[in-house]
């Protein structure tokens, strides 16, 4: 389940899974462990649907994968800016 938590870790090392690795902070590893791959996937499909490059049932499927794999509305927001910033 995604997370504003989640989100704010995957934020603080700028998308970059090695920077965290490299860091080695337990802490935050811990914390979004298996979910780092899920964010990057939901920041790419989400820069997609906001340019219009995919089809509205795509479209439609991100949005139920969204609203089932995050914990509420704000984190999805947070995705949103996310994938404005890095996509």
């Amino acid at each position: 389940m995604i997370t504003i938590e989640k989100i704010k870790i995957y934020a603080k090392y700028g998308g970059d899974s090695d920077h965290l690795a490299r860091l080695n902070n337990q802490k935050d590893i811990q914390l979004i462990n298996d979910d780092w791959s899920l964010i990057d996937s939901f920041i790419m499909d989400i820069g997609l649907v906001e340019r219009n490059l995919t089809s509205e049932e795509f479209a439609e499927k991100l949005k139920a994968r969204l609203l089932n794999q995050t914990d509420n509305e704000m984190t999805i927001l947070e995705l949103k800016k996310l994938s404005k910033r890095f996509y």
